[in-house]
């Protein structure tokens, strides 16, 4: 495997799991105002 290779798709793999932990902070910060509207 080419040394270059592996980097870039260490680094793309990083940064996809960074964008979805991101994504799912921003899911829980959305149901959270959704649930203190509901129960007001």
């Amino acid at each position: 495997m080419d040394r270059t290779l592996a980097v870039s798709m260490s680094l793309c793999a990083s940064f996809s799991i960074a964008h979805i932990l991101d994504f799912w902070d921003r899911i829980d910060k959305i149901k959270e105002l959704e649930m203190e509207e509901y129960y007001e």
